[in-house]
């Protein structure tokens, strides 16, 4: 039996050989990645460097991860940082370019003109019997 594989075998102390962050620091981790993508989609001028920046960030958050991963045997959350990021900027590029829409303004005007609950009139006086 051969122990060249430190991954195959637990090491000598017990100690477990990845460590992982607990569920808040997970979230916080997604939290802080989809501001980002957020500021990204808020800041970037045009749509290519909108791609670009997004792009950017995505190779240092997988950057980030691989280096924890690899030197710190550390086990970081990727794919929801990914998706936090990504769909962030995904959607914020996709609302903004509906707002630049003629035809959204004049749906979305209709939308804030209506009224959902009822009109009261303000005159007249209660009886109060």
């Amino acid at each position: 039996y051969s122990q060249r594989s430190s991954l195959a075998c637990h090491p000598p102390s017990n100690r477990p050989q990845l460590w992982v962050t607990s569920q808040w620091q997970d979230g916080f981790w997604v939290w802080i990645w989809s501001i980002l993508g957020g500021g990204i989609a808020t800041i970037a001028v045009s749509r290519f460097h909108c791609i670009v920046c997004g792009s950017v960030a995505a190779i240092v958050l997988f950057s980030v991860c691989t280096v924890v991963f690899v030197f710190f045997q550390g086990w970081m959350a990727l794919v929801p940082a990914q998706l936090g990021l990504l769909g962030t900027i995904s959607t914020l590029t996709i609302y903004q370019n509906l707002r630049q829409n003629k035809q959204f303004n004049s749906v979305l005007e209709k939308f804030k003109n209506e009224t959902i609950l009822p009109q009261f009139s303000t005159g007249g006086s209660l009886d109060v019997g």
